[in-house]
């Protein structure tokens, strides 16, 4: 991959006096919260994985072995708190936690209200001794494994029940104080200043930790509880945020995560939600308009800051691993045969495109004796060889994942019937995701005030409000230009061309789609290959009202599209490649920003509908590759 240099970051010339207030960052607006939670040994925020055989449950730990108190864990605590001590329902617990979207609900809409709190994962990397005052801070040892035994007692007898020991790992010996360590971050939006004033925000915590006894699992037989004399929490002063200077539109810029991050998350049952391996524009976007929403820098949607911000193109952020992106499309339109050797493995494989006008030819050659298979149907061989061989594009299967169990709680304390069900987190320790910020049409200023606040650093990405920072940032890749004639697009990110509720195949809306595109010209499809899916139609389940939810038929990532282009075809191509391609639904294209990113964010500006040229090598021939030891897995 090509370097590029990186970005000269400065101060922004002066602006003008009448705007200069409005686009300066402040902190203000945002309180981070430095929190010590102590929890007395034994406690268990449990794993979905024991650690060993014989053991039944093992805490929840980082990638290097710290135990870990899950934020939404800490979360639910605070606010059945914040619903005993203020009322459930009240202006201070809306103000904290938010509403959700369910129009069910009296006086319900169908949009939710985000609440002022973000709570992150605690850590803890340091103990001290209970009931020792001359005991100071010691660090957790990581490898040590201290067992604790519970057994049901039957009433009858007084001995042991059959089946009923259970044996659990304890993240430090008993009597020992976990130092649970994070950040809780408030907003100090105008729902908040209305319900609280202006009381502290650190005092507001410390109020409703009083409430909180115990936490984590198995609080019926003690565990877990909180010593009090020993939580902090101390509101951290934060330098402002200068906004930040370049010579370039277009940047490329690296993220590190504090912690597991869970966005576009997919309901794989019904009480397994996994997140993806790629963050969508739309949800950096989205941290980063809560930052500034906090700041008071964003009005509605029709505010000048508000426009300019959804004019800004984020495109989506890849894993990167070696200095590549992991995890990038594999075109829809390749074919491939293979051999196995004598020990029946992938020795072989030969791949071909079946479009362009030698595309039958080409699949003839390739087929012999054998059938070839698209994408769907290759070994996990044939994948790491055309990924990494012929395509240098590497899966993202070195990520980890991590999963955690969730239960909604009652006004009661206890866990509600029906309400358990499991996310899978993806894992970010020590990796960097990267993504492109274009300014396109949006105030320089704008620009620069994002830039400026990726650098510093910012919580609130995803499920997890995982704090986000620009690691490296760089002037961006030149985008690709298009040429006239025959041209394939291969679509990178998802697509929209409709709606669930609208007819049609996926080629029939594809023809409609560039015909309106191509509109004026004499460039045309000339065939595709997609496969297309519905996102957001689970709400549509929820909420069978007319008009209240429709999914959107979207084309995924991995489609090819050959273009027939004139001049005119080839300039609106570049600007795809440069931009993305625009949604459409309603048998309309939707071309710019108009509605605000809150009403519609699968736009091209939030890194939707991302298109590459496919590398002219594979629209010619037919391409074989042998495996190495390594690589020859089936």
């Amino acid at each position: 991959m090509a370097c590029h240099p990186p970005l000269r970051l400065c101060r922004s010339a002066r602006l003008p006096r009448v705007r200069r207030r409005f686009w300066s960052i402040g902190m203000s607006g945002r309180i981070v919260i430095a929190a010590t939670v102590a929890v007395v040994s034994p406690f268990l925020f449990p794993s979905l994985e024991p650690s060993a055989h014989g053991i039944d449950a093992s805490p929840l730990r980082t990638p290097d072995g710290f135990p870990v108190l899950p934020g939404d864990h800490l979360r639910g605590h605070l606010r059945h708190a914040a619903s005993a001590l203020y009322g459930e329902g009240s202006d201070e617990v809306r103000a904290l936690f938010g509403r959700s979207s369910d129009s069910r609900e009296e006086g319900g809409s169908d949009r939710p209200e985000r609440g002022a709190l973000l709570v992150g994962d605690l850590v803890a990397r340091d103990w001290l001794l209970d009931g020792d005052p001359r005991s100071g801070r010691q660090r957790v040892e990581t490898g040590n494994h201290v067992l604790s035994h519970r057994v049901a007692i039957d009433e009858e007898s007084g001995a042991a029940d059959d089946g009923m020991l259970q044996v659990i790992e304890l993240a430090l010996p008993p009597a020992a104080i976990g130092l649970f360590e994070g950040d809780i971050v408030i907003g100090r939006t105008a729902e908040f200043v209305r319900a609280f004033g202006d009381a502290s925000p650190g005092r507001i915590i410390e109020d409703l930790m009083t409430l909180v006894a115990f936490v984590g699992a198995n609080k019926t037989a003690g565990y877990g509880a909180i010593r009090r004399s020993s939580c902090r929490f101390t509101e951290r002063p934060v330098a402002s945020v200068a906004p930040a200077g370049s010579s370039s539109d277009r940047v490329q810029v690296d993220l590190a995560f504090d912690q597991p991050i869970l966005v576009d998350a997919r309901r794989l049952s019904m009480n397994l939600v996994a997140g993806a391996d790629i963050i969508p524009g739309a949800a950096l976007k989205g941290a980063v308009a809560r930052f500034l929403d906090d700041l008071g820098l964003l009005g509605d949607d029709d505010d000048e800051a508000n426009d300019a911000l959804s004019a800004l193109r984020f495109s989506h952020a890849f894993p990167v691993f070696d200095g590549k992106l992991c995890g990038m499309a594999v075109p829809d339109a390749l074919a491939a045969t293979w051999t196995l050797d004598e020990d029946n493995k992938i020795a072989e494989v030969t791949v071909a495109t079946c479009v362009g006008g030698e595309g039958a030819k080409r699949l003839a050659t390739m087929s012999g004796s054998k059938t070839p298979a698209y994408p769907g149907d290759w070994k996990g061989g044939v994948w790491s060889l055309v990924r990494n061989r012929l395509l240098d594009r590497p899966d993202a299967g070195f990520l980890r994942r991590q999963g955690r169990g969730r239960v909604a709680i009652g006004p009661d304390g206890l866990a509600d019937e029906g309400k358990l069900f499991v996310t899978e987190l993806v894992e970010t320790h020590g990796l960097n995701w990267r993504f492109e910020l274009a300014r396109g049409n949006a105030d320089r200023r704008m620009f620069d005030v994002v830039v400026g606040a990726l650098v510093h650093g910012l919580h609130g990405l995803g499920r997890t409000g995982a704090h986000m920072k620009a690691v490296t940032v760089s002037v961006a890749p030149q985008p690709q230009v298009a040429h006239v004639g025959e041209v394939a697009l291969l679509l990178e990110t998802p697509l929209v061309i409709g709606t669930s509720d609208e007819t049609g195949g996926v080629h029939e809306k594809l023809a409609g789609y560039f015909q309106e595109l191509f509109d004026g010209t004499e460039s045309r499809l000339m065939e595709s290959v997609a496969r297309r899916r519905i996102a957001g139609d689970y709400l549509g389940f929820r909420f069978p009202r007319a008009g209240s939810y429709r999914g959107f038929e979207m084309v995924e990532p991995g489609a090819v599209f050959v273009l027939d282009l004139d001049p005119a075809g080839a300039v609106l191509v570049s600007d795809a490649l440069s931009g993305g391609l625009p949604a459409r639904f309603d048998g309309h294209m939707r071309r710019g920003v108009s509605g605000g990113r809150s009403t519609f964010p699968l736009t091209p500006q939030n890194g939707y509908g991302a298109v590459s040229l496919l590398p002219a090598a594979f629209m010619d021939g037919v391409h074989t590759v042998a495996a190495t030891s390594r690589e020859s897995g089936a």
